[in-house]
């Protein structure tokens, strides 16, 4: 084993959330154990000071920058394919690590060889478990119907509602599960050398659903590990453009549907995600009449009516893309 090449290779995606890029950056070096840890940042265009901050404030980073916003995956595999890392550790910049997690997490996947990927908790700002983002089983339109009108939660005791969020399970025993959430992923080097990177073509959104399926495809196990976990503040990027947001969720499970279940599948989703979207413009005309944060009602009108006539019309992604796995 070289003794020079580093344990643990953390990857940061960021795009205009500098204070809470410093506060998960603060998080990882309290964090620091005797591991040999490198820490990529790949700025994705920011401009609120990101760059500039981590200069001053992180030398020790290695900072790619990029001249636009090229996306999740793209970013992700810029970092990868630069580390060295035996394991890379990818993780949101509006998290924070929790006591020991770097070390908690390379020691079980250490104990578990046959583990391509692994993560542990993601816990809200509040303490509480972010079941769904935390694990979940792979989706069908259908399962992913469900969780976006949130009939998961309206019944959570009927576990059919609930069978993408893995409902009924708590989230407190090591477990083989189908999906991690890219904000918190922990993978063996082996793992991506076989499976390949990120696929580009997800821009934003459902890139890591496509990856651990890709992992397990590979017969590469997926773990939850329960003593290890973040504080996530959520959305922090993905959430300053809703319409943005919208087009890529669209987009990006209706390529997953297509690449990994066929065209069929990709246009059910899209009928399911029209019909989300039009029961979530009804709710805010409804609050809109009623005069609750007139404002925010009419934004989200907006949102979700375009969100329906892309969920029908589009053809491709806008952007362009690359294909990597």
């Amino acid at each position: 084993m070289d003794k020079n090449r580093p344990d643990v290779s953390i990857v940061i995606v960021s795009w205009n959330v500098r204070r809470y890029l410093k506060a998960c950056l603060e998080s990882i070096y309290e964090n620091k154990t005797d591991l040999m840890l490198e820490v990529y940042v790949v700025d994705n265009a920011s401009s609120d000071g990101s760059a500039e901050m981590l200069k001053s404030r992180f030398p020790q980073v290695t900072l790619l920058e990029n001249k636009a916003n090229v996306g999740f995956a793209a970013a992700g595999n810029q970092a990868i394919r630069e580390s060295n890392g035996r394991y890379i550790f990818l993780l949101n910049p509006d998290c924070i690590l929790m006591k020991n997690t770097i070390r908690k997490m390379f020691d079980f996947m250490e104990k578990h060889p046959d583990s391509g990927a692994s993560g542990g908790r993601i816990l809200n700002p509040d303490g509480e478990i972010e079941a769904f983002r935390t694990a979940k089983r792979f989706p069908t339109p259908l399962t992913k119907f469900f969780v976006d009108v949130h009939l998961d939660k309206i019944f959570p005791k009927v576990l059919f509602f609930g069978s993408y969020s893995i409902g009924g399970w708590s989230r407190n025993e090591v477990k083989e599960i189908d999906v991690l959430s890219g904000a918190f992923m922990f993978i063996r080097r082996e793992t991506i050398d076989e499976v390949g990177l990120l696929d580009e073509r997800f821009f934003l959104l459902a890139e890591d659903i496509d990856w651990c399926r890709r992992i397990k495809q590979h017969e590469w196990k997926i773990l939850f590990n329960p003593e290890a976990g973040i504080i996530h503040y959520g959305g922090k990027s993905i959430d300053q453009d809703k319409q943005m947001r919208l087009r890529n969720e669209i987009f990006s499970h209706s390529l997953y549907f297509e690449k990994h279940h066929g065209r069929l599948a990709s246009f059910r989703y899209n009928v399911l995600s029209a019909l989300t979207n039009l029961f979530k413009t009804s709710y805010w005309i409804f609050q809109y009449v009623l005069g609750n944060n007139r404002e925010m009602a009419s934004g989200n009108i907006r949102a979700y009516i375009r969100a329906v006539f892309f969920s029908i019309l589009f053809h491709r992604d806008p952007k362009g893309t690359k294909h990597n796995g």
